[in-house]
């Protein structure tokens, strides 16, 4: 396979994930809402990081849809993952992420 094919296909995959993870957030805002709170940062930020997060999916999920932008998207989803490993505290993620990590 091809260097580019593969990437496509990776690009594809996360493009999905993201998907599904920030339309779930959307379509369960008042659970999304809920965990926000109980994170660790501030309650007076939840509301910000309720609709933050899932735009800034969408927003990451598109930029890997395009050849121009999908290296770096990629670099984005690898930092974003490991910003999610470090403050994750049973946050809505779609249930994507085990409650193990």
């Amino acid at each position: 396979m091809k260097k580019e094919t593969i990437l496509q296909m990776i690009s594809g995959l996360i493009a999905a994930l993201f998907f599904y993870a920030s339309f779930s957030k959307l379509l369960d805002y008042d659970k999304s809402l809920w965990e926000m709170k109980n994170q660790i940062f501030p309650p007076a930020m939840a509301w910000l990081l309720t609709w933050l997060i899932p735009f800034l999916e969408i927003l990451l999920m598109c930029t890997l849809l395009f050849p121009k932008t999908r290296k770096k998207s990629i670099v984005g989803f690898i930092d974003y993952a490991n910003h999610i490993h470090f403050i994750h505290r049973h946050c809505d993620d779609g249930h994507i992420w085990p409650d193990t990590l």
